[in-house]
């Protein structure tokens, strides 16, 4: 980025020098500052066109106003308040693009990010601490201003800078200590004011002034829109409390006054098995169930007497998992050195039955059971969409990724003559070792040092993706229901 700090530095010397002798001298420069900056741009709402360069230049500013330590100090807190409001009003229109900017986000230097970011952070969360007046909508205004900031702190630290700000350092403690007993309350406001704020590609609507909104708990509420402000327990207290209110609609569902004038349908999910036949039993419960996955959910095991109050429920999880994830049974292999398990590219089992694996995990998430299960973080990035790199590959399989590892870092002129490598792959099917092309006639390209990122990156596709495609598809399917 091309920024001299120093200099920057130097000049806000100079202005707080002369702001000491002169009262508000500083903050007068900076209103009229990003006054000028949000006139320039406004400009510009027509010209998409030219996104990337204002969203680089804007990035820019950015850099250049955060990047003041004299803003740490709580006296300075309406500056940073101004460019909260500035960075919200430039995120709606047509020339910002969030991607445009990681290039420049990843040159900034570390310290100076890393500035940035917790200049807003410690605002943020003073702010939050001072629970904003409920009735006042400028304060809502404020709080939602500085959470986009966040977010985009967020957003780029997992695109560009993964080694700079980890996620618990995203986390907000008073949301997470000082309001963990309301957070259900407020969960609850968020439900039911959520319809009418999202758009119809799916992005939300951040207007106070859209239909369901109520303002006196909007600050209250942002929370759930940006779950990096979450610790690990209040996340999956959140996805119990959803499990609560679905539950609850889906029994109301089921017992209203038709149903009942019909004879009644049954308001639970009831699953029936046998232990001698789990699996089987399971999978014929849950494909006759069809949709209705989000009803209460009641176990029994044939035979045996006893009221599901959930001892039974995670009984039957707990030993279905295991059955699923048996190496004998075919669908999961283990990985001895990193003890974790990845869906079997050899399996015989039909695609059906890995959907039924991904329904099961969903249910005991769901109705709030926690499993043993030993998946890596690869797994848990695809269910969401995200790329698998080597780090996650080099978590599951340590040796096969180290080796890949000591090929991204081999930067010798003989790396041909050392490596001899070519684009395959080399896998082991029913004790029969079989080679793959990573590309057409890949056992024909050699993989040189302008080419060793690429073969790495499809060797990984091909094992953690490609092979495994159909059943991993079949799991997330059932997941998502």
């Amino acid at each position: 980025m091309d920024i001299d700090f120093n200099r920057l530095d130097k000049l806000y010397e100079r202005i707080l020098k002369i702001s000491e002798e002169e009262t508000g001298v500083y903050e007068k420069i900076m209103e009229e500052s990003i006054s000028n900056i949000t006139d320039q741009f406004s400009k510009f709402d027509s010209q998409s066109k030219l996104g990337k360069r204002y969203s680089n230049q804007l990035v820019r500013i950015l850099a250049v106003l955060l990047s003041q330590e004299v803003l740490y100090e709580p006296q300075y807190g309406e500056i940073i308040t101004k460019i909260a409001d500035m960075f919200y009003n430039f995120e709606s229109k047509p020339f910002w693009r969030r991607e445009n900017a990681m290039e420049l986000l990843k040159n900034l230097h570390k310290e100076r990010f890393l500035s940035c970011f917790k200049v807003n952070q410690q605002h943020l969360t003073f702010t939050l601490m001072m629970e904003p007046d409920d009735d006042d909508t400028e304060e809502q205004e404020k709080v939602r201003n500085l959470f986009l900031i966040m977010d985009f702190f967020y957003y780029a630290s997992r695109k560009v800078r993964l080694d700079t700000i980890s996620l618990k350092e995203f986390h907000i403690d008073v949301i997470n200590s000082e309001w963990k007993d309301r957070l259900k309350d407020f969960y609850i406001d968020w439900h039911n004011c959520m319809r009418g704020r999202f758009h119809n590609d799916g992005d939300i609507d951040f207007d106070l002034e859209v239909q369901g909104i109520d303002k006196r708990t909007f600050h209250k509420v942002l929370y759930i829109e940006f779950p990096w402000s979450l610790d690990a327990a209040n996340k999956a207290r959140l996805i119990n409390y959803e499990g609560q209110i679905a539950k609850k609609k889906e029994l109301h569902n089921s017992l209203d006054l038709t149903s009942i004038l019909l004879g009644g349908l049954n308001p639970y999910l009831t699953i029936e098995v046998r232990r001698d036949s789990l699996i089987e039993d399971s999978l014929n419960s849950l494909v006759s169930s069809g949709t209705v996955l989000k009803k209460p959910l009641k176990v029994k095991f044939a035979g045996e007497p006893g009221v599901d109050e959930g001892g039974v429920q995670k009984e039957f999880f707990q030993l279905l998992v295991k059955q699923l994830f048996d190496v004998g049974y075919g669908m999961f292999e283990y990985n001895t050195e990193s003890q974790l398990f990845w869906i079997s590219r050899n399996s015989f089992e039909l695609p059906l039955k890995f959907e039924l694996m991904g329904i099961i995990l969903g249910l005991a998430i769901y109705n709030n059971h926690i499993l043993d299960i030993h998946l890596p973080l690869a797994f848990y990035k695809k269910l969401l969409g995200r790329r698998v790199n080597l780090d996650d590959f080099e978590q599951y399989d340590p040796q096969v990724g180290k080796s890949l590892r000591s090929i991204l870092n081999y930067d010798k002129e003989d790396f041909e003559e050392a490596m001899c490598l070519n684009f395959t792959v080399n896998y082991e099917s029913f004790g029969e070792k079989l080679t793959e092309d990573l590309i057409e006639n890949g056992s024909e390209i050699n993989v040189t040092l302008e080419n060793k990122e690429d073969y790495i990156d499809r060797y990984i596709d091909f094992l953690m993706n490609q092979s495994v495609e159909k059943y991993f598809k079949s799991f997330k399917h059932g997941f998502d229901k």
